[in-house]
């Protein structure tokens, strides 16, 4: 049988309070300014730019009539809105809009999705939301940001428990330059 521990000590507030500060977050100098915020100053901003009950509204214009029980934006709302921000409904815009959105169902956007989506991009109306539209473009420059888009546009178009998605979404090419590949053919070779 081992030998039993010794009971562990513990520090009364007195103690620790005399203690010296030994991990770099506790030390301080006068002179020295943090120069990272805490996660409440970051959504502090947020909130500035950001007004609820005016994203409840902007929400409304674009809703379903014929909703039922749930709200959601519809094919016709999504329509709507493309056209006001002057962008593609079959463009990486929208897409990337779904996607920091956390839209579940392709075409639809529920109540909570567009008002909490909305609030992590700080954006309460079209002007403000049309702002953010060219940081979206940047997320192809940066590799991680693409790739986690890549892995959720990929399960966002399968349907049900397919293992992978149709040619039709896989491919997309515009009807014009579908076909050009037919009637002509270029045969090179080296000498």
């Amino acid at each position: 049988m081992p030998p039993k521990r010794k009971a562990a000590t513990t520090t009364t507030k007195t103690n620790a309070a005399k203690a010296p500060a030994t991990n770099k977050k506790q030390r301080t100098s006068g002179t020295s300014t943090p120069t990272t915020r805490s996660p409440k100053s970051r959504n502090a901003e947020v909130e500035i730019t950001y007004a609820h009950e005016d994203c409840r509204k902007w929400f409304a214009q674009y809703r379903d009539e014929d909703r039922g029980e749930e709200e959601y934006v519809g094919p016709e709302g999504l329509e709507r809105l493309c056209e006001d921000l002057k962008i593609s409904l079959q463009g990486l815009e929208i897409l990337v809009l779904a996607w920091k959105l956390g839209a579940a169902r392709m075409g639809f956007f529920t109540k909570a999705e567009w008002l909490h989506g909305m609030r992590s991009l700080g954006a309460d109306s079209t002007p403000s939301l049309h702002q953010k539209l060219p940081s979206f473009r940047g997320i192809l420059q940066n590799e991680t940001e693409l790739k986690k888009l890549y892995d959720w546009a990929f399960t966002f178009a399968k349907e049900g428990d397919q293992k992978n998605i149709g040619i039709d979404h896989g491919m997309y090419q515009p009807a014009e330059t579908r076909f050009l590949h037919v009637g002509t053919r270029s045969i090179t070779t080296e000498i």
